[in-house]
């Protein structure tokens, strides 16, 4: 595990540990305030009542992999659970989601790209975007990078079906996009427009994406520090 790793799974194991004795606002406490907002704890003491206590105890916590900020572990159970876990700026919880098991699986053919992975930029995007569109369930990347004075773009996949949201905001604010631009793990209006855990930027659109900019406030100046995040990857790498 990396150290990004690392201190997300002491959170992960903390909060199971917590669950696993019952001590349901125990583990809330270790919620970031995002993840308070739109699951105030009436709710979550009553998904722990009608949805995890029949789950529990969680058994053999195996870590499998982490993507995007994000730590996937599997975990036995009355049925193999997987758990998403992931931390915010804060090192509180930002997302602690719950759903039966399902291995990655991958596309057999490699997905359509017009990245000529010639220059050192193309190498770097193809290295951390050609990983995450082989995987079956997801459809298309676009990419737009600013760059030495320059607009790069590159897509993947079927992008058809996918928004470029940032793209367009790279031409009116360059320096949001960029990896240490000091934007967050997630929006905090993002868990509001999940439906479908599967797909869950399926309905984070153009409106609410520019309506939690329009409201954003960083919490270090750009270029302080390295971080990358949900959101930049989403809709910017």
């Amino acid at each position: 595990m990396t150290e990004t790793e690392k201190k997300t799974d002491v959170a992960a194991q903390q909060v199971i540990k917590y669950l696993n004795n019952k001590r349901v606002d125990s583990a809330y406490a270790q919620m970031g305030e995002a993840f308070k907002k739109e699951l105030p704890l009436e709710k979550w003491r009553n998904i722990y009542a009608t949805q995890l206590s029949g789950l529990l105890p969680f058994k053999t916590v195996e870590f499998k992999g982490s993507r995007s900020g994000i730590n996937k572990y599997r975990i036995e159970s009355v049925t193999p659970l997987q758990v998403f876990v992931s931390l915010d700026n804060y090192g509180k919880i930002h997302t602690f989601l719950v759903q039966r098991y399902q291995e990655d699986e991958r596309k057999k053919e490699m997905a359509a790209t017009d990245n000529p992975s010639k220059t050192v930029l193309d190498k770097a995007v193809d290295a951390i975007v050609s990983d995450y569109i082989q995987m079956i369930k997801n459809v298309g990347v676009s990419v737009a990078i600013y760059y030495k004075g320059k607009d790069h773009f590159y897509d993947y996949g079927e992008t058809k079906k996918t928004t470029n949201l940032l793209a367009k905001a790279v031409l009116a604010k360059k320096n949001w996009p960029i990896i240490p631009s000091g934007l967050p793990n997630l929006p905090d209006n993002f868990n509001a427009t999940i439906t479908n855990q599967a797909q869950p930027y399926e309905h984070y659109d153009e409106k609410a994406l520019f309506a939690f900019l329009e409201g954003f406030k960083a919490t270090r100046k750009p270029g302080q520090s390295m971080s990358i995040a949900i959101l930049q990857q989403a809709y910017w790498v």
